[in-house]
């Protein structure tokens, strides 16, 4: 099953999210396997999920990303990071995902005389290492913005790799708070890398995880965007540690209702902002 419309499950409560994505017809990235708690218990979790979904129902493996620092100056940090993130790798293997994702990982604060290239080439390196294994299992690697205010390194990262099976992912909730242009500019500059948009809402100020529609993020220039892209982006809606999976469907609904991608133009109406 592929499908363009992804959620995030939460194991605790496996069984909800499993009925919404029957009901909704979407997948599952599956994001709690990208923390300390989980990263030794993958085969264990995975299996949880397996009780409750088909295989093909997880699309997406959100790889570990607090504190992994591929491009660090010590041996011992990036032999680290970069064991936990074939650990992932080795998930989406088994679960037969489409997408691993990887955030950037990128301080922009640091003004250290070749931190950006040093950043590029240790992540070149390795993403070019793992690129046979990627095209074997038809892997995509998508690289998501945190505290990048732009993604012209990200385009750079991915042009040196130069792989179909290494490419972009859009968050666009950390784009609101850190991004220093719009999303029409993002999207100009490294729409055609992306093939893959985690979305979410906050004030702007903070990652709040707000529900859809009730943050300052701009639907209107996002739905533009990705209703004009050559090839349709898979899509996640993230409402962040939900207590239910009523700020999920609220989100959903907001998407439907107001004819956003990924769900069908409403017929006569215009957007709402």
């Amino acid at each position: 099953m592929e499908t363009t419309l992804l959620v995030q499950p939460r194991i605790s409560r496996i069984a909800e999210y499993a009925a919404l994505a029957k009901e909704m017809e979407a997948g599952f990235e599956i994001i709690e396997t990208s923390y300390p708690d989980h990263l030794d218990n993958l085969e264990a979790y995975l299996d949880e999920i397996y009780r409750w979904v088909a295989p093909s129902a997880v699309q997406a493996v959100h790889g570990p990303f607090l504190d992994i620092v591929l491009h660090s100056p010590d041996p011992a940090i990036r032999q680290i990071s970069e064991r936990r993130v074939r650990e992932s790798l080795n998930l989406c293997e088994r679960a037969g995902a489409r997408f691993l994702l990887l955030h950037s990982n990128h301080l922009p604060l640091i003004r250290e005389h070749d931190y950006d290239e040093i950043w590029i080439q240790r992540n070149a390196e390795f993403l070019s290492g793992l690129e046979p294994r990627l095209r074997a299992a038809g892997i995509t690697v998508v690289i998501e913005n945190m505290w990048d205010p732009d993604p012209r390194l990200l385009v750079r990262l991915v042009r040196t790799v130069a792989s179909p099976f290494v490419a972009l992912c859009l968050d666009v909730a950390h784009q609101r708070v850190h991004g220093s242009g719009s999303l029409h500019s993002w999207w100009e500059t490294a729409g055609s890398l992306t093939p893959y948009v985690q979305f979410g809402d906050n004030s702007g100020v903070a990652d709040e995880d707000l529900a859809l529609g009730e943050g300052t993020v701009d639907w209107l220039a996002l739905n533009a965007c990705l209703r004009g892209a050559e090839r349709a982006p898979v899509v996640m809606a993230g409402v962040g540690f939900d207590t239910a999976t009523a700020k999920l469907r609220r989100s959903l609904a907001f998407l439907e209702d107001n004819g956003f991608f990924p769900f069908p133009a409403a017929p006569g109406k215009r957007p709402a902002s």
